[in-house]
């Protein structure tokens, strides 16, 4: 059982990566228009991995602050650190993100549910 759980803690780590590295090609390949660049990755890019890493902490970590505490500190240094090209306005985004993030740790939350249901 032990084996199985290291087994999935490693699968989700792992599409917790590709997922990253899915935006990252998207920002590398993005368009010459830095706007709808941009745009496009706060609305496409982010919020699809905030949802999948939320999910895939929830269902790892099972605790719902651990993990909006992980995304919200994740995207306020994205906001504030020194390697952001954001401004100030990326601070509402950064909200949006956690509140996509809490949707992401219900949906896990049912999943946990419905196999405890299942297995019963």
């Amino acid at each position: 059982m032990k084996n199985k759980k290291n087994i999935n803690i490693i699968l989700g780590l792992l599409i917790i990566l590709l997922s990253g590295l899915l935006i990252a090609l998207i920002m590398i390949k993005g368009s010459n228009d830095s706007e709808s660049f941009l745009l496009g990755v706060f609305i496409l890019g982010y919020p699809v991995f905030t949802l999948i890493t939320s999910i895939i902490l929830q269902l790892l970590i099972k605790k719902k602050a651990i993990v909006l505490s992980i995304i919200s500190i994740f995207y306020l240094i994205l906001n504030f650190g020194s390697l952001a090209c954001f401004n100030s306005s990326y601070l509402m985004f950064c909200f949006v993100y956690i509140f996509i993030g809490l949707i992401g740790t219900l949906i896990a939350d049912f999943i946990l549910k419905r196999r405890k249901i299942n297995i019963a």
